[in-house]
């Protein structure tokens, strides 16, 4: 129940509320309370109840600052929001942006090696059209293919080391086994040879006698032709040797069997 005091001090309030109504709605001169009354009346509300008027009005004020602050804090945040999502947008594009440059660049790439294994398989198979299978040596077309544009690493016979060669007998390997698929088996390194194959320096590239002579004369003229670039020492096949000092093919001594004679493989030797 409120106090004595604050029942006053409301009526008091009221009480000033009709006295001001009434000073508005009658004239003066009509009135039964003249001017020197009202002001009496006036003058006599409580300080009380002044001061709740005054209390109220200042609520009234703060909250209106209040509202007009809440109201600047929500735009500014507002703002902030709409920012940062403007960020992500921006960021999410340039992520966007960039992935697109880089499949663009990885497909270019990727184009660019499917040509060069195109072209690079292009020339090893008109290298390896250009061997003819015809008996005799006039009749041989030696491939044109560079011992630089052949593929070097890998053999249909599996890995050099394989076959205990060494130094410029590897390189010499992997080009002719690339390069001619109609050999029938390598040999290699033989600690009980007097040539090359002792020290891993001389190949054998194994035919059939006779049916493959044409193919044997291919591989040792290409061999020929790339002497400088194999390293070569010398070449023999079919019972003829061939030199870098000396560029011809010379017959040699019958050795005994067709293996001896190189009748049946075509020999090469590198210098190291």
């Amino acid at each position: 129940m409120p106090s004595t005091s604050a029942m006053a001090t409301t009526a008091t309030v009221c009480a000033l509320a009709v006295a001001t109504a009434t000073a508005v709605a009658v004239p003066a001169a009509a009135a039964d309370v003249s001017p020197t009354s009202s002001a009496n009346l006036l003058t006599s509300v409580p300080s009380e109840a002044l001061a709740f008027t005054t209390i109220t009005q200042g609520k009234r004020f703060v909250l209106n600052e209040a509202v007009q602050l809440s109201s600047v804090q929500h735009a500014a945040e507002k703002a902030a929001a709409d920012q940062a999502a403007a960020a992500a947008a921006a960021g999410q594009a340039g992520t966007a942006d960039k992935a697109a440059a880089d499949k663009a660049a990885a497909d270019k790439a990727a184009a660019a090696k499917a040509a060069a294994d195109k072209a690079a398989a292009a020339k090893s198979a008109a290298a390896k059209a250009a061997v003819t299978k015809t008996s005799g040596t006039s009749a041989v077309a030696v491939p044109a293919a560079p011992v630089a544009e052949v593929a070097t690493g890998s053999s249909p016979f599996g890995s050099a080391s394989k076959y205990g060669l060494k130094g410029g007998a590897v390189k010499t390997y992997y080009v002719i086994t690339s390069l001619f698929p109609g050999i029938n088996s390598v040999g290699g390194y033989r600690p009980y040879s007097l040539s090359n194959h002792q020290k891993g320096l001389a190949i054998d590239f194994m035919l059939t006698q006779g049916a493959e002579s044409a193919l044997g004369w291919t591989i040792a003229k290409y061999a020929a032709a790339h002497a400088s670039e194999l390293n070569i020492n010398h070449i023999i096949f079919e019972q003829r040797i061939w030199t870098p000092g000396n560029p011809t093919w010379r017959k040699m001594e019958n050795r005994g069997s067709a293996t001896a004679n190189h009748m049946d493989h075509v020999h090469i030797s590198m210098n190291s």
